[in-house]
């Protein structure tokens, strides 16, 4: 039982404190703000059957710990010109409590909403004020992505911002406004602090700005002397990887080479954005862990200029589903609190399987086939000869290591729930190959015969009018939310996708 006394209230960084009392492990201090993780991370700890990797005092290493939503919802007007999108459950104040219970739990201090999207009907303001004194009350702060509307020009656009609210901002978002001769008239980086001092004046230089440099926005060698530009309020933030956040298989950002060589402060935060989530890769209905999405922050995390992380999810999930595992797995690197221990004590915590280290290896193979899955969706519909060959080739390095994951399959029939993940994984993965089989020109004798055709989280069955028995496999950008299978509607729900 936690008292007063175990607190840390003059904590300057959120922490807290195992220690060993006889055979149990315990919470011996711990500040306000870290208490809820505090508490999840020592019955994991409990389970894990390590204790010694947990007899220590675990400070967060990051000032930054952001869970961006990633998911459609409503839509409301800031002022006439600017919107924000709004997942519907922020509109009821029990749900944004259990959620921030939930995220609290998970390590997280920070909620970034808003996603970028062509505009749509937009509602009336929403009531932030509620809804912020929730978030306080778990030590959350908002950060709001806001979209431009009907602007005609830079000069129309006002955040209208609630108070105590972050602005998160994709660079080059305001060249729409510029004109043609004020484009070609600076190089991009002058252009990108034009854009800073923008941004500054319209929400004042005390209101944190997370201004997030996109691919392409700026050359990875003038990023360092951009940054030294820029006033302390501003965040820099860029993708984990190269490309966009969500594509997994591309390697890590070249930016992490060139923070290695840094000796001296950049003058601002950076913050990269992993994809925890597996947004695109199954969106937390697939057992997708992104084991190599933290190898670079785990080795800059000392760097002083590296002051956080953004982790895409598309909802906060329920404690025990597999997206609750991986984004508990990402805050384990955002606190410095031992991974491994951390991922086996979950393992051992939500499922009956035994055979935890085999387990844990089915993950790595499963990360695997999802990078390779990463990859053939973005090259093979470019119908050129040699990226038709390649996706040949990593499809069927995907059709063997399927037919070994299955063959493993048996050996967790025990726990009904893991084996339900790896299932609908195989049963979508079978209908993505088989969608692109023709394609490919991969004969049917290299496929699986008798395929199972019922729907799954990203498959479902395109009928031609004409031969309703014949149906053709389609792979879904979007899940499948109408699925009748007990399994599937209790991994909808405790994904928070129903």
């Amino acid at each position: 039982m936690m008292t007063a006394s175990c607190f840390l209230n003059n904590a300057t960084k959120p922490s807290f404190l195992f220690k060993g009392e006889g055979e149990n492990l315990i919470i011996k201090e711990v500040s306000e703000e870290a208490f809820l993780f505090a508490k999840r991370c020592l019955k994991l700890a409990k389970n894990s059957g390590r204790k010694n990797d947990f007899l220590s005092r675990f400070q967060a290493v990051c000032s930054f710990r952001i869970l961006w939503m990633m998911r459609e919802g409503e839509r409301f007007f800031l002022n006439e010109g600017t919107s924000i999108e709004i997942p519907k459950w922020c509109l009821d104040l029990k749900e944004t409590e259990d959620r921030m219970e939930d995220l609290s739990a998970l390590g997280f201090n920070a909620l970034l909403l808003g996603i970028s999207k062509q505009a749509t009907d937009s509602k009336n303001s929403f009531d932030f004020e509620p809804f912020i004194k929730i978030l306080k009350r778990y030590s959350i702060k908002l950060i709001l992505n806001v979209s431009l509307e009907s602007c005609q020009t830079k000069e129309e656009i006002q955040f209208n911002l609630p108070d105590e609210t972050a602005l998160f901002w994709e660079a080059g978002s305001l060249n729409p406004f510029l004109a043609p001769s004020e484009v070609r008239e600076f190089l991009q980086s002058e252009l990108l602090l034009k854009e800073v001092s923008f941004l500054l004046e319209k929400v004042g230089d005390k209101r944190e700005i997370f201004f997030y440099l996109k691919e392409g926005s700026l050359g990875v060698k003038a990023v360092k002397d951009f940054c030294l530009d820029l006033p302390s309020n501003v965040i820099v933030v860029f993708s984990e990887r190269e490309g966009l956040p969500w594509e997994d298989h591309h390697l890590a950002h070249s930016f992490w080479d060139e923070l290695s060589k840094s000796r001296e402060s950049l003058g601002v935060p950076l913050i990269p954005i992993i994809n925890s989530g597996g947004i695109n890769q199954g969106s937390g209905l697939w057992p997708n862990l992104a084991f190599n999405g933290f190898d670079e922050f785990q080795q800059k995390k000392d760097k002083q200029f590296l002051k956080g992380m953004i982790s895409l999810s598309h909802d906060i999930p329920k404690p025990g589903s597999f997206l609750d595992l991986a984004l508990f797995y990402a805050s384990s690197y955002a606190w410095g609190i031992p991974s491994k221990p951390i991922l086996e004590g979950w393992l051992l915590t939500y499922s009956q399987i035994e055979d935890i280290k085999g387990l844990v290896k089915e993950l790595e193979r499963v990360r695997e086939l999802i990078v390779n899955f990463s990859e053939v969706k973005s090259i093979a519909y470019k119908g050129e000869d040699e990226t038709v060959e390649t996706s040949r080739l990593i499809l069927y390095e995907m059709i063997s290591k399927i037919n070994r994951l299955q063959k493993s399959m048996p050996l967790y029939s025990s726990d009904a729930k893991i084996t339900a993940y790896f299932l609908f994984f195989l049963k979508d993965l079978k209908f993505f190959i088989n969608s692109h089989a023709g394609l490919l020109k991969i004969p049917a004798r290299d496929l699986w015969q008798n395929q199972d055709k019922s729907p799954s989280f990203f498959t479902d069955s395109k009928f031609d009018e004409n031969n309703k028995k014949n149906s053709k496999p389609h792979f879904l950008k979007k899940p499948n939310l109408i699925l009748e299978d007990p399994e599937a509607i209790r991994i909808l729900k405790e994904s928070r996708w129903a």
